[in-house]
């Protein structure tokens, strides 16, 4: 009796398994076949040394569409955009930057507020500013 339950107890457990990998599998498909619009940022962080130095970087920026539209970058370090572009559905570009932090990049349709994908490169550093004042002389 005991073999006899394990085996349906297996059974149902083998089914449940595949029955989740299959669910989420069609699940990912799903978000795969909406997703529109693709935005690359590399590269991903700008290292700088001590905290609240400036970050010099030339940032490379790739974005594809699902059709041809007018579209613009834009940045949180401006309300302008950095660049756009006409009737088309991809494009790169290079832009240099001076932040001493982290920068939001966006694709929009050119005449619309609305951010169709972002992504944020952000600025790390190895050393945290000292608050406190350095002196190099010592009474004793």
């Amino acid at each position: 009796m005991t073999l006899k339950y394990t085996n349906l107890l297996n059974k149902k457990l083998y089914f449940y398994v595949i029955s989740l990998f299959l669910l989420g599998s069609l699940k990912a498909f799903a978000v795969n076949t909406e997703q529109h619009y693709e935005l690359d940022v590399m590269p991903t962080k700008c290292l700088i040394v001590k905290e609240g130095k400036d970050c010099y970087v030339s940032v490379i920026i790739k974005w594809k569409a699902f059709k041809n539209d007018d579209y613009c970058i834009f940045s949180s370090l401006s309300n302008k955009a950095i660049r756009c572009w006409s009737a088309v559905n991809s494009a790169e570009m290079k832009q240099e930057l001076i932040t001493k932090k982290n920068v939001l990049f966006s694709l929009q349709r050119k005449n619309s507020t609305n951010t169709l994908i972002s992504k944020e490169m952000k600025v790390a550093w190895v050393y945290k500013k000292n608050s406190r004042a350095y002196t190099t002389w010592r009474m004793f």
